[in-house]
Formats: C-alpha cells, sequence, structure tokens
C-alpha cells in the first residue's frame, strides 16, 4: 500500500508588480528543506493539498506538495498448465 510523503508546504504569496487591472497576481511559493535530491520516479503521483489544520497560525503553509510513489510490489506469477 502506498503512502503519501510530504516535499515541501506552500504558501500564498502577492506579486510585487500590478496587473493592468490594478489587482497583484496571486501565487504559491515553497522551498524544501531538504538534504538530499528530490527524485521522481514513473508512474509516482503529484498532489497538491490544502492544510486542514483548524488554527492554522500566520506563517503556516496554506498547502502542501506530496508524492503518493508507485508501488514496487510485482506480485507472484502464476503459471497455469
Amino acid at each position: 500500500m502506498s503512502s503519501f510523503e510530504v516535499i515541501t508546504g506552500f504558501w500564498k504569496r502577492r506579486s510585487a508588480n500590478r496587473s493592468n487591472s490594478g489587482s497583484r497576481e496571486e501565487y504559491f511559493y515553497g522551498k524544501p528543506k531538504i538534504e538530499e535530491p528530490i527524485t521522481i520516479n514513473p508512474g509516482d503521483e503529484l498532489y497538491m493539498f490544502s492544510t486542514t489544520a483548524n488554527n492554522a497560525g500566520r506563517g503556516a503553509p496554506q498547502m502542501f506538495l506530496k508524492v503518493k510513489r508507485a508501488s514496487t510490489e510485482t506480485g507472484e506469477e502464476t503459471n497455469e498448465s
């Protein structure tokens, strides 16, 4: 059974430049705090979840990027005669 691994949290930001309509563009920013390279293998699935915290404090991430690794189980093969 596959489980999720958190890659990074994402924080909502607003661009410094205003668009033609006068509003600033919103985007999400995240920077993984890891020591090893991130590898996404064939068959892995990426998901982006919003936070489930009821009382997420100021500075807490609003979204999380997670990876669901592909199953490495090959299963048993059966030979039919």
